[in-house]
């Protein structure tokens, strides 16, 4: 992990500055209305939820769907923006029917931080270069799930059972916020 992102995992989780975690909470990102304004005219269906207190905003893009005979493929990406630490996720999704007499799910789907499609492609190239020019640093998916061992989940907690940055940084796992 980068020594910033540990500064502030250090902060917050091990010498309990939760007064810091509940101000960032609290920002508003306004930058994220701007740029959803530049990809409304690209893309049919974009969703924001960016609740007050908070640690993160997530957008979830609907893509285009391709439809081909009986194969059908629908595409989305989700943006994780942290209001934590200047860090962000961009995630690529596709689900396809499965059309196997033999099939044990109806749809077979997968995800990751590379594009599946020319518009994912393309929309992550615009979210990328617009949240570099704010200096935002993108987080890649081994980054994401990288655990924390100093630092404890909750019991019982329904993010796992293992502190990782994603959980750090992008959910309030420990209910610090009211």
């Amino acid at each position: 992990m980068v020594t910033d992102i540990c500064n502030v995992i250090e902060r917050i989780y091990i010498k309990e500055d939760h007064s810091f975690f509940i101000a960032q909470c609290q920002r508003k990102l306004d930058f994220i209305d701007a740029l959803l304004e530049n990809l409304r005219d690209r893309l049919k269906n974009i969703r924001l939820c960016d609740n007050p207190g908070d640690p993160s905003a997530e957008v979830i893009f609907d893509l285009d769907h391709f439809f081909q005979s009986e194969f059908k493929v629908q595409y989305t990406s989700i943006l994780l923006v942290s209001k934590i630490h200047d860090i962000f996720y961009l995630q690529h999704g596709f689900a396809v029917d499965n059309l196997d007499i033999n099939r044990m799910c109806s749809v077979l789907d997968g995800f990751g931080d590379q594009a599946y499609s020319k518009q994912q492609y393309d929309l992550e190239k615009i979210v990328t270069d617009y949240l570099y020019n704010l200096n935002y640093k993108k987080m890649k998916y081994a980054e994401m799930v990288e655990v924390i061992p100093m630092v404890d989940m909750p019991t019982n907690c329904i993010f796992g059972s293992q502190m990782t940055v994603e959980n750090a940084l992008f959910k309030d796992v420990w209910n610090i916020c009211p």
